[in-house]
C-alpha cells in the first residue's frame, strides 16, 4: 500500500514538473520556478548536465514531506495536548486576540506572542519532529562530556533524549509551556527541535 501511494505521490510531481516545463513564462519567485530555471540553463550550456529532472523531482520530494509531513505531526501533537490543558489553549486565544486585532499573524509578531512561542517550543521539545538529528561525523580525535570521540566515528545526537533529560528539565514528561515563559526555568539555549548544526 505504501508502495501504490508513493508512485501516486511520484507521478502528481512528474505531471506538475512535466506542466511547469509547457509554460512560457516560468516565475522564478517560487523554489520549483528557480530550481526549473537552473534546469533549463544548465541543459542549454555546453559543460554538460549537473542537474537532472530526478535531481528536481527529489528535491520537490524533500520540501513536501519536510513542510507538510512535520507541520501536520506537530499540530496534531498540539491540538492533543491543548486538550488536557484548556487554561493553555484560553491564554493563547487571549493574546492572539488582544496582540492580532482580527488580522493573520506576521512572523514579526512572535516576539508579541510570548504564551503562543512557548506552547511551540514546549511542544516540539515534547515531541520533537525527528527524534534523532542529522549524523555528524567527528573530523578529529574530540571528546563529549568528557566520553573519547575518536577521529570518524558518526555521531548521532538524539534529540528526544535532550528535550527529556531530568538534569536539564524539570517534570520532562509533563506538558509546561510556562517553563518558556519569563522565570519559567526553561531554557531556548537547552531546546534543539531541528538538531544541534
Amino acid at each position: 500500500r505504501l508502495l501504490k501511494e508513493v508512485a501516486r505521490r511520484d507521478e502528481i510531481i512528474k505531471q506538475h514538473l512535466r506542466d511547469y516545463k509547457l509554460q512560457d513564462n516560468k516565475k522564478a519567485d517560487a523554489i520549483m520556478g528557480s530550481l526549473l530555471q537552473a534546469f533549463d540553463k544548465q541543459n542549454n550550456a555546453e559543460q554538460g548536465q549537473l542537474l537532472t529532472d530526478v535531481h528536481v523531482h527529489m528535491t520537490t520530494v524533500d520540501l513536501l514531506i519536510g513542510g507538510t509531513e512535520t507541520t501536520a505531526a506537530w499540530l496534531n501533537w498540539t491540538v492533543a495536548f491543548l486538550l488536557h490543558r484548556p487554561e493553555v489553549q484560553t491564554r493563547v486565544y487571549e493574546e492572539l486576540c488582544t496582540v492580532l486585532e482580527e488580522r493573520y499573524p506576521k512572523y514579526s509578531d512572535r516576539h508579541r506572542l510570548p504564551v503562543l512561542s512557548s506552547v511551540i517550543s514546549e511542544v516540539l521539545r515534547l515531541r520533537p519532529v525527528a527524534p534523532l538529528a542529522v549524523p555528524h561525523r567527528a573530523i578529529r580525535d574530540s571528546s563529549i562530556s568528557g566520553y573519547f570521540i575518536p577521529k570518524n566515528t558518526v555521531i548521532i545526537p538524539n534529540l528526544f533524549g535532550a528535550h527529556h533529560d531530568p538534569a536539564v528539565w524539570s517534570e520532562p514528561y509533563s506538558f509546561k509551556p510556562e517553563r518558556f515563559l519569563e522565570g519559567g526555568g526553561g531554557s531556548a539555549r537547552s531546546l534543539m527541535p531541528f538538531g544541534g548544526g
